[in-house]
This record gives structure tokens, C-alpha cells and sequence, in this order.
């Protein structure tokens, strides 16, 4: 039935693809703060976006016309929106981060990146379940975004407001220096992660050929 809808693209091929869905992901941090349970962000992202990146033009200019040069490419901020809890564990892990980027009361700073950035993993998934005991391969997720280099440049703790009922939240403004895309379950495969890996560090840092640091 489902091939009887959509434009046909060459013969009688009508059929719609899935589109992927934008409740079915998650965000993982890792080595975020001072190595707490990063599960607690993930449990909590009301909100996340995905990478956005500018290339910048050079205008070369020629006798009567103009031709337009790739210059560098910025990777623009994200941002993650988490639902604040009454544990205090959301706004703990965050304190935990912004102390690795600055100590505020001693007015001490980290010596260099090493030292405070983190990796934010962002994955679409399919919703379902291999029933493997989450040792195979990654077959929930559709595709992954790997954001290296990350700390946070903004934090909104939000407020309070008697006409509102919503809970209170935590928006966080993610910088980061570089992304990488695994698009589907082959990417995935051939880079050598399954479930149990995939979260780790190391194995990213093998993945794009450089240090977990």
C-alpha cells in the first residue's frame, strides 16, 4: 500500500521513505565534569541540536565578473535544554564541568584544553532493540554526530514564574571544535563499534585517528 503514494523518481517507483524522527534520539557526555554519571544528562535533554556548519567566501575578482572561493569553515554552537531535578544531580554535573574550565573561587584557570573539554555524542535512533544483551552491533541508531572539543560557553539556569507549571530547566550553549557524522548502521560497523564501545572515548579517538585526549 505504502508504494502507492509519493513521486515517482524512475518507473513506477512511488514509495515514501521513513522519515527519521525528532523525538527518537539521545545525547550522551562524555568525560563531561569530574567523571560523574553522565546518564544524568541523558536521562533529563527535553531539547538538543544537531551540528550547524558556515564556510566563509572569498570574493576573487576578474576584468567583468566575480568568482567565489571556499575560505574556512566555523562549526556553530549548539544548544541542549535539560529538565532541572530535585536531586540537584543536573545542576551538580553542571557545576562540575564549569569548575574544570575555571576554578571561580581561587581564580584558577586549566592549563590547556586537555584539561576541560569533553565529547558530545548525538544520536537519531530506530526505537528498536537487537535483544543481544547490548554486546552487537549498533542496529537502534540510524546515525550519529560526534562533537569533539567540546565546553560549555552559556548556561541559563532559567527561573522561577507563579503563572507557570512547567519544570524548571537548564539550557547549556555547547562549543565545540569539530564534528564528525557516522550515517547509518554500515558507518558504524566499519569504524569496529558496537554498543558497549561506541560511548567510550577511546574508541572515537582510534576512530579519527588521534589521542582520547
Amino acid at each position: 500500500m505504502a508504494n502507492k503514494f509519493g513521486i515517482a523518481a524512475t518507473g513506477d517507483n512511488r514509495g515514501i521513505i521513513q522519515p527519521k524522527l525528532k523525538y527518537k534520539y539521545k545525547v550522551e557526555f562524555i568525560g563531561m565534569g569530574y567523571g560523574a554519571d553522565s546518564k544524568e544528562y541523558t536521562r533529563n535533554v527535553v531539547t538538543a541540536d544537531r551540528p550547524k556548519i558556515t564556510y566563509a567566501e572569498t570574493a576573487v575578482h576578474s576584468y567583468n565578473s566575480v568568482v567565489y572561493m571556499m575560505g574556512k569553515h566555523d562549526w556553530q554552537t549548539v544548544s541542549i535544554v535539560i529538565r532541572d531535578t530535585v536531586d540537584n544531580s543536573i545542576v551538580k554535573a553542571v557545576g562540575d564541568q564549569l569548575q574544570r574550565q575555571l576554578d571561580h573561587h581561587n581564580q584558577v584557570s586549566p592549563l590547556s584544553g586537555h584539561d576541560y573539554k569533553f565529547t558530545t555524542k548525538m544520536t537519531v535512533m530506530t526505537g528498536g532493540f537487537t535483544g543481544d544483551g547490548g554486546t552487537g552491533p549498533l542496529d537502534p541508531e540510524i546515525d550519529a554526530w560526534w562533537m569533539e572539543g567540546c565546553f560549555l560557553q552559556n548556561i541559563d539556569y532559567d527561573g522561577g514564574d507563579y503563572s507557570a507549571s512547567e519544570p524548571l530547566q537548564v539550557t547549556l550553549t555547547v562549543r565545540f571544535d569539530n564534528a564528525l557524522h557516522l550515517a547509518g548502521v554500515d558507518d558504524i560497523t566499519k569504524a569496529g563499534l558496537t554498543r558497549q564501545t561506541a560511548g567510550d572515548v577511546h574508541s572515537f579517538a582510534t576512530l579519527v585517528g588521534g589521542s582520547s585526549a
